[in-house]
């Protein structure tokens, strides 16, 4: 058996969602992923345990390999017409909501007045941490279901537009919270009528469940629940179809059937706050009266309107009631099921949503009994897979005929996840690749296998075939980068042509820890876009150490030097005079307006982007010793740049010129300006008030003293 040992102590406080007739709520519960394109290889191979091998997203790994078996789960996304623990339910818009109820107003001589509630005024999410039985959206669907009954009951003699607007009234209920009494107040007179039948009771229960007066609500439910609606017999019901007569309806009775147990359902959670522990504040009685509830429920209509609400319930409530082995074998029930249904264009998203309802409540699998794809959910997740999972898997061989691939995936996985690397590269041959998850995947695990050896010759030419396939995917490119990294080996991430990415290289250039190592990359014969990468890091790093002569020399040379064009200038006369301070400060405005710092820079030519390192490092190894490097400690930034500007203002007596110096020294300690740059130094000592005296008293009607109103 893999065991499962992370279940969520904070389970989610959904309460399940109102039926179709009453209550509905629409509930989306948070998306796994969004975009499986982007993640694709993260199905691939790592471990989730071993944090040198970076992200890894098991679910949506889980995702994006049943859609190779299940194409239309692609499209399938978590909406309002999806179950999860809830009643499957849609909701109209307000337009086609008021048409609807226009049309069938028609049919009874009468003209539809229009509430004055859009669509846009309700709330179309219930978060499952919100406490149970708060009102968060009406459905118009469901009202839409109440009508249609209403008016096709043969109880029903008359009230057809006044049950219409009660019924809107009541949605205005929901959204606004208030004003029960005038709802009341209309469904009184409409009862003393006695022409709408048992409808305004309803919708009186109704209200009393939307106000969270559930012991005033249920004995209403009781009562239409044992109302009598015996139909006739088929001669009968044969005979009234000649005459137009309609039988008396059943919808009031099952409906007051399932709202009884979902009224002990919400009491029984009233105390909950829907994330803590259950144990402490759920009341057990009325969760076993809402059990005994649904099982009455889905006894006496097997296949009635409510049936995949009660069942889903019915989870919930083992939920509550801490029955870890009942709710563990409904899911998996639930899953296995869904996965077997016949292809539909509704399969996907009952997929999807039992997906998401097992993935957060994982109960235990066993691989030689379970469905395939709940097999490959539990492998991809379980943290602690048992010794015998190898074995397990191998004994259920057969189970896999129908998915191709899964199996060979599954056993690559386990020998993976057990460091098993020489026996996965022995067991597991490698793929004629194509661009699906499965094959990538298996591909991928073989060359992290080779990685974790130490044959790097393989691992490489490994990832040089997965990305001539997947040419799209960062994440190989940036675990082929890093291995070419982590022995210095820069000429050879140049001249590898299935490496296409170009922020990968200006990212992965910087972990050159000498100048030198990059000088020698522009003595071979690269790229000339390549080139221009190595130009500009370089051109970067002499600006960032002050090294104006090699900056001069370069820029001299190179065809596209891009943005440090601008200083090239400035740069040539500080190669002569180190210390003329309008230079000085012109490479520090240079500095500043770029963002120039030792992991990246914001430009016209380059990407605009924040530092990679977080990227980067889970595959370069070696990539530490970067930032450790004498190189990057004595890299100087714009402030530095300003300071020493500064000082040589003093020296040469009062200049124009120094206010913009003055104005960016006082703006360094505005953390918003700046990012922090001079409040977090090492040596900090707020400068900014002598800074700020110094430019109003020497340059008080300079543009700069006008823009710098106050000091930090």
């Amino acid at each position: 058996m893999l065991k499962r040992f992370s279940y969520l102590t904070a389970l989610f406080g959904v309460i399940a969602l109102f039926p179709n007739s009453a209550l509905p709520c629409a509930f989306s519960p948070p998306p796994v992923y969004k975009n499986p394109e982007y993640i694709k290889l993260n199905l691939r191979t790592d471990n989730p345990t071993d944090d040198s091998y970076g992200y890894y997203d098991a679910d949506a790994n889980y995702l994006m390999l049943i859609e190779e078996y299940i194409p239309a789960l692609k499209n399938a996304k978590a909406n309002d017409t999806n179950q999860w623990m809830s009643y499957e339910d849609g909701a109209n818009t307000k337009d086609s909501y008021d048409k609807a109820v226009s049309a069938l107003l028609k049919t009874k001589g009468l003209e539809w007045q229009k509430l004055p509630l859009t669509q846009s005024d309700r709330y179309n999410y219930y978060s499952y941490w919100d406490r149970p039985g708060m009102c968060h959206d009406d459905n118009n669907k469901a009202a839409l279901d109440f009508l249609n009954e209403a008016f096709s009951d043969s109880a029903v003699r008359g009230g057809y537009l006044e049950l219409a607007q009660i019924r809107e009234e009541v949605t205005n209920l929901c959204v606004n919270n208030t004003g029960s009494d005038a709802v009341f107040q209309n469904i009184n007179i409409l009862k003393q009528k006695n022409i709408a039948g048992d409808y305004p009771a309803y919708l009186e229960a109704a209200v009393y469940f939307y106000s969270q007066a559930y012991d005033k609500a249920l004995p209403i439910f009781e009562a239409l629940a044992k109302k009598d609606v015996t139909q006739p017999n088929r001669i009968i019901r044969f005979y009234h179809r000649l005459i137009g007569k309609k039988e008396p309806s059943k919808w009031l009775k099952e409906t007051s059937t399932y709202m009884i147990a979902r009224v002990h359902l919400v009491k029984s959670q009233y105390k909950w706050d829907g994330y803590s522990h259950t144990e402490d504040m759920v009341d057990k009685t009325e969760v076993n009266l809402a059990k005994q509830g649904f099982d009455s429920y889905l006894k006496a209509y097997p296949n009635g309107l409510y049936v995949n609400s009660a069942k889903g319930l019915q989870r919930k409530i083992d939920n509550l009631a801490g029955d870890t082995k009942a709710l563990g074998l409904a899911l998996k029930n639930g899953m296995t099921e869904a996965l077997n249904l016949p292809d539909s264009s509704d399969k996907a998203n009952i997929i999807y949503n039992r997906y998401l309802e097992f993935s957060r409540y994982a109960p235990n699998i066993d691989i030689a009994k379970d469905h395939p794809l709940l097999v490959a959910y539990e492998i991809m997740n379980d943290q602690n897979l048992p010794s015998d999972a190898l074995v397990e898997l191998d004994s259920s061989k057969k189970h896999y005929e129908t998915y191709p691939g899964l199996y060979k995936f599954l056993k690559a996985a386990i020998l993976f996840r057990n460091k098993q690397y020489a026996q996965l590269l022995e067991q597991i041959p490698a793929e004629n690749l194509v661009d699906k998850p499965i094959p990538i995947s298996i591909e991928a695990l073989r060359a992290r296998s080779y990685e974790a050896l130490g044959n790097e010759k393989e691992a490489i030419a490994t990832w040089q075939k997965i990305n001539l396939v997947h040419k799209d995917d960062d994440t190989t490119q940036l675990a082929l980068a890093g291995l070419y990294v982590n022995k210095h080996h820069f000429r050879e991430l140049l001249l590898d042509k299935t490496i296409s990415n170009k922020r990968i290289f200006l990212d992965m250039l910087q972990f050159a820890t000498t100048n030198q190592e990059l000088v020698e990359l522009l003595n071979t014969k690269l790229p000339q876009e390549k080139r221009n990468l190595v130009e500009r890091q370089l051109l970067k790093r002499y600006i960032l150490t002050g090294d104006f002569k090699e900056f001069s020399s370069l820029i001299a040379n190179s065809a596209t030097p891009g943005i440090f064009k601008e200083v090239q200038e400035s740069a040539e006369t500080l190669s002569d005079n180190p210390n003329d301070p309008a230079s000085l400060s012109a490479i520090g405005s240079f500095i500043h307006n770029y963002n120039i710092t030792a992991q990246g820079m914001a430009g016209k030519e380059e990407p605009d982007y924040d530092s990679g390192l977080d990227e980067i490092e889970p595959y370069c190894k070696s990539c530490i010793n970067y930032n450790e490097s004498s190189l990057v400690k004595h890299m100087l930034s714009a402030y530095d740049y300003f300071v020493k500007a500064e000082d040589n203002y003093k020296i040469s007596g009062k200049n124009e010129n120094e206010a913009k110096t003055l104005h960016y020294l006082v703006e360094c300690f505005r953390p918003s300006t700046w990012g922090y740059e001079c409040v977090q130094r090492k040596d900090y000592k707020n400068m900014s008030k002598s800074y700020f005296n110094r430019l109003h008293n020497l340059y008080p009607n300079s543009n700069w003293a006008k823009a710098t109103k106050y000091y930090y």
